[in-house]
């Protein structure tokens, strides 16, 4: 595997400040050969990780061919629900249908394809801090495998 990212992440904003595309599932990459991870430096109260499926698309993971319709679509999407205020996903939603979830635990890493659908569980519950020994704070890293050339 060769690393191209490793970033440490904090969680911080407060719901009431998130924007829209924060309370949505994202994927890091539409290559297939890319690999993610989260190496969780918190406890479980924190909260893990999940995965989703686009209930309109039924898409779990992006590609080059398909993120050229699935952008405009979602855009479309959330601003048809018309939302004022936003929440970080923790499950189903209209939009979305969680396919699986891993609880945070402490110096637990997951590993998985980065062109999948996921969000961090973002508890808000168990607070947000941004000093990192008081918050849901993960190393992520994004990685290739296979053949180089």
């Amino acid at each position: 595997m060769n690393p191209l990212s490793c970033m440490l992440s904090l969680a911080t904003t407060p719901q009431e400040a998130l924007r829209p595309i924060q309370s949505l599932p994202h994927f890091d990459s539409v290559e297939r050969n890319l690999i993610a991870s989260v190496h969780y430096l918190c406890d479980e109260r924190f909260g893990g990780t999940s995965f989703y499926r686009h209930r309109s698309t039924g898409f779990e993971s992006m590609d080059a061919q398909r993120i050229a319709g699935y952008a405009p679509r979602l855009k479309q999407e959330v601003m048809r629900q018309g939302a004022r205020s936003f929440t970080y996903i923790r499950g189903d939603t209209a939009l979305f249908e969680r396919t699986a979830s891993v609880n945070a635990k402490f110096n637990r890493a997951i590993f998985y394809r980065s062109n999948l659908l996921h969000s961090g569980d973002i508890a808000v519950d168990a607070g947000l801090s941004v000093v990192p020994r008081g918050g849901r704070l993960t190393a992520n890293t994004l990685a290739t495998i296979g053949a180089t050339g």
